[in-house]
C-alpha cells in the first residue's frame, strides 16, 4: 500500500523556524573544509553531563585558558618555537604524477617527518619529530590550497597523523613524494636523504 504525502506544508514550517535562514551561504571553500573536517576527524561521541560536572568543566576550562593566554604572551615576548613556513600547492593540470622514487625525492632541499597538531583554516601546524634534509624549525606551518582547486595530488592532512614531507623553494612536493608516514615512504626518504 502506498500513500502520498504533501510535504512542502512541511517543508515550509522547517524554513521559517530555521536559525540560519538570514544567514548567507558559505563561501565554496569553507564550505569544502566543513565537510572534510566532517569526514575526517576522529572523535569521540560526547555525552551530556549532569549539571554538576558541566560547571566544573567550565571552570577547569576557564583555568586552563587564562593558562594558555599566559603562554602565549611568553611566546609572544620570548620569541616562540622557530616555525619554518611552507605552501602547498596544486601541481601544473597539464603534467602527470610519475612514480615516486627515491631519486624524484632526492632533489628536495627540505626533508622532514612531523604530525599534525592544529588545522586552522587553510594552515597545518606540524611538529618536527625527525630532519632529514636542511634547515627546519621545530614546527612547520603548511598553507594548503582551497580543496576545490587543488588536482587531488595534494597531502589531505588529519590532525594526529604523522607525515613525511619533501619541499623545495618553500613548496611541499606533492604527487605522492610528500604523505603519510607509511613504511614504503619512510623507506624512499631513507634512500634518497641518507636518514
Amino acid at each position: 500500500m502506498t500513500t502520498d504525502y504533501d510535504d512542502d506544508p512541511l517543508r515550509a514550517r522547517l524554513r521559517a523556524v530555521d536559525p540560519a535562514a538570514a544567514l548567507p551561504p558559505l563561501p565554496a571553500d569553507r564550505r569544502d573544509r566543513h565537510l572534510e573536517d566532517a569526514m575526517t576527524a576522529i572523535e569521540p561521541t560526547a555525552t551530556v553531563a549532569p549539571l554538576r560536572r558541566r560547571r566544573t568543566t567550565w571552570l577547569i576550562g576557564g583555568g586552563i585558558g587564562v593558562a594558555a593566554a599566559a603562554a602565549g604572551v611568553m611566546v609572544l615576548t620570548t620569541g616562540g618555537p622557530d616555525v619554518t613556513r611552507l605552501t602547498q600547492s596544486a601541481t601544473d593540470p597539464m603534467a602527470m604524477c610519475a612514480q615516486v622514487t627515491a631519486e624524484a625525492l632526492a632533489p628536495n632541499t627540505l626533508a622532514f617527518e612531523g604530525t599534525v597538531t592544529g588545522i586552522d583554516g587553510s594552515t597545518v601546524t606540524l611538529d618536527v619529530s625527525e630532519r632529514f634534509r636542511g634547515e627546519i624549525g621545530d614546527e612547520v606551518a603548511v598553507t594548503q590550497q582551497d580543496a576545490a582547486a587543488a588536482d587531488f595530488s595534494a597531502v589531505p592532512y588529519v590532525r594526529g597523523t604523522a607525515y613525511l614531507i619533501a619541499a623545495t623553494d618553500g613548496r611541499v612536493a606533492t604527487c605522492g613524494r610528500s604523505g603519510e608516514a607509511g613504511p614504503e615512504l619512510r623507506e624512499l626518504y631513507r634512500r634518497a636523504f641518507g636518514g
